[in-house]
């Protein structure tokens, strides 16, 4: 078991910092130098990651938001409607984050005439570390917790009851993605341009999927559900069969990548 601690600020040189705001911008930096590292040996691959890489995040942080207006929140937002410019008070949705990268991807890579599924994977490396990154911030504000469970890993809230945190289980997701990012990197020489990137959607979307049968309920105040499945589900789900569809359309494919 997990004894509860709150971090949600901290303060250098009388300036404060938010805990979950610094350790988000913190995995995005750390994602991108995983991305420049896997595509150290490509000059030009490397100049894109650091020329066009800000309006992927970009594209993220609105689709982010307009999923959480949207989708989680719309009964509030739509009587609040001047609220859903103020992000600083938060609600984001990391299923529209990706959404949204990934739109503005697609988009970038046709305008500027990119191999597309090699430029993604090169794009998408450092996503997982990032997450991996990030989700502590949601791990250390607790902002979403989970069902009860006697799970050694289980976190002790202050109401006595010990719950899964999915803060720290989408962190170590994150993680262990990434662990698999390596592991193939390191294993093939050559791949088929396309790999991470499916791999990605796969992975991310399977697990994603059944971490959030382990949200507490709508009503104790956990995400809204849509015919018993989250938001996050629903989106899992779509990603899911796009990893496997992309991963079946790249196996077809005789474009080889050297590393």
């Amino acid at each position: 078991m997990i004894p509860y601690f709150y971090w949600n600020t901290f303060y250098v040189g009388g300036i404060t910092f938010y805990m979950w705001g610094t350790l988000v911008a913190l995995g995005i930096l750390v994602g991108i130098l995983a991305c420049s590292w896997a595509a150290r040996r490509n000059k030009e691959v490397v100049h894109a990651i650091w020329n066009d890489y800000f309006w992927v995040i970009v594209g993220g942080l609105i689709g982010a938001r307009i999923a959480h207006v949207f989708l989680y929140d719309w009964a509030y937002y739509s009587q609040h409607l001047p609220e859903i410019f103020q992000i600083w008070k938060g609600g984001f949705s990391s299923i529209g984050s990706i959404a949204g990268g990934l739109f503005i991807f697609f988009l970038l890579g046709h305008w500027r005439k990119w191999n597309i599924p090699q430029m993604a994977d090169y794009f998408i490396f450092g996503l997982p570390l990032g997450i991996g990154i990030g989700r502590l911030g949601c791990f250390f504000i607790h902002d979403h917790p989970g069902i009860e469970t006697s799970f050694f890993m289980g976190v002790r809230f202050p109401d006595g009851i010990i719950r899964h945190d999915l803060g720290l289980y989408l962190s170590i997701q994150g993680f262990l993605i990434f662990i698999v990012f390596l592991f193939l990197y390191q294993k093939y020489q050559d791949k088929k341009a396309g790999l991470y990137l499916g791999a990605f959607a796969l992975l991310y979307g399977i697990s994603r999927f059944f971490l959030d049968f382990l949200r507490i309920s709508e009503s104790l105040g956990g995400d809204i559900r849509y015919g018993f499945l989250t938001p996050a589900q629903w989106g899992s789900l779509v990603l899911s069969v796009a990893g496997v569809y992309w991963l079946l359309q790249i196996s077809k494919s005789h474009s080889i990548v050297k590393e």
